[in-house]
């Protein structure tokens, strides 16, 4: 795509085909660099779903309105009606997780951490996300992001591995956690 008219960039999960005409068997290495994982995190239009494997999906609970939770500007810990524990940190980003107030939603920023404890073990978090209009981006977190589950908790890295920019914002207007059987 041609971002704000003058920056070519990938949809996420775009792939690189060619550069300057060369494809990767004419100019370079035919084995492409390894990835960032992602393992665990899949996207779908504005949800964003992060999976534990190693969990099978049981009874869920859903905050569809965030407001209801009553967040300040910058949160650095929320719990839920039963008791799953959301900690957000910077991770020594300028920029601290926040919650917009007008729009009703939970913004982490880059390289921002979010660490979930459930309840109970946590087999799947799907994440209602929105659009930035402004930059023409769903803000659904950065393709380098990682999610890693242990038990009860969830950790969200919003890894931004870039010299400029923030990368893509993490912007959740829903939760739901999925607990496991």
């Amino acid at each position: 795509i041609n971002y704000m008219g003058n920056t070519p960039e990938t949809n996420q999960g775009g792939k690189l085909i060619s550069v300057n005409g060369k494809t990767s068997i004419e100019g370079g290495s035919e084995t492409p660099d390894t990835p960032s994982t992602t393992e665990g995190i899949s996207v779908n239009g504005l949800t964003v779903t992060l999976t534990n494997s190693g969990a099978t999906a049981g009874k869920s609970l859903k905050v569809e309105d965030l407001s209801t939770l009553k967040l300040d500007a910058n949160p650095t810990e929320f719990t839920l009606s039963d008791g799953t524990i959301f900690k957000l940190d910077s991770n020594g980003n300028k920029t601290n997780p926040a919650y917009n107030e007008k729009a009703k939603e939970l913004r982490i920023y880059a390289n921002n951490i979010m660490t979930i404890t459930g309840s109970k073990n946590i087999a799947k978090i799907i994440l209602t996300c929105t659009h930035d209009n402004n930059k023409n981006t769903d803000c659904v977190g950065n393709e380098t992001a990682t999610i890693k589950f242990s038990g009860k908790t969830a950790t969200y890295t919003n890894v931004f591995t870039g010299t400029t920019g923030g990368g893509v914002q993490l912007r959740i207007k829903s939760i739901e956690i999925v607990y496991a059987k």
